[in-house]
């Protein structure tokens, strides 16, 4: 396939400067949008509601810690990388975030029964589709890097904060209860890499490379 090199600025210092404005609005955005979010969500689900939700997302945020293999930093690392490179990381990031996905879905029962709360199960449920869209994003977000795209890379990050408040608060008004927490989780990852494939012109061709892997 086609080589891609990095992308050499005469001169990093106003792509870093920039990079670090962006990171710094979203990261005041997203901080504030959370915390207005967290107490509208104080006075519209109960203490019990935002339990069983954190049942589920405790378990979420111990699983999301399986990594990736690395391979989207491997992706950023590389002085050049091919279509084949692309493509590889793609199709083994998506085999491995339907696996997880897979398995959360299979372990969602027994998650429930430790807990001693039956709604954690379908709420876990959900919360496993999220591995599989999370996947989704690994190569286009290593390709924006590549860029210093950061711009690029912290829009869709804002977007899926300000999305996931606005399903939150109206689930919540709805009486969704501990729907509202985990459909905020969802509509964010949901947001944020639709907007990461919409910034992003590459898509992944039907190829995969075991040499392109294992060098990766």
């Amino acid at each position: 396939g086609s080589t891609e090199a990095y992308v050499t600025p005469g001169s990093l210092t106003p792509a870093i400067s920039g990079g670090l404005k962006w990171k710094l609005l979203s990261q005041l955005l997203r901080e504030g949008t959370r915390l207005a979010m967290g107490i509208l969500l104080a006075r519209l689900l109960t203490p019990e509601e935002w339990g069983v939700a954190g049942m589920a997302l405790v378990v979420s945020a111990l699983v999301q810690l399986i990594p990736e293999l690395a391979l989207g930093y491997a992706l950023v690392q590389r002085a050049t990388i091919t279509e084949r490179d692309r493509s590889t990381v793609f199709w083994l990031s998506l085999g491995l975030g339907v696996t997880v996905t897979v398995l959360g879905i299979a372990l969602s029962s027994t998650i429930a029964d430790f807990f001693g709360e039956p709604q954690v199960k379908e709420l876990f449920w959900a919360l496993s589709v999220g591995f599989t869209i999370t996947s989704l994003a690994t190569v286009p977000a290593a390709l924006l890097t590549r860029d210093l795209a950061y711009r690029s890379l912290e829009l869709p990050q804002i977007a899926g904060t300000l999305t996931g408040a606005v399903v939150a608060v109206a689930l919540a008004v709805a009486g969704a209860g501990a729907w509202a927490i985990i459909g905020n989780a969802l509509a964010s990852v949901v947001a944020a890499t639709v907007l990461l494939w919409i910034i992003t012109p590459w898509r992944p061709r039907l190829v995969f490379s075991r040499r392109s892997a294992r060098s990766l």
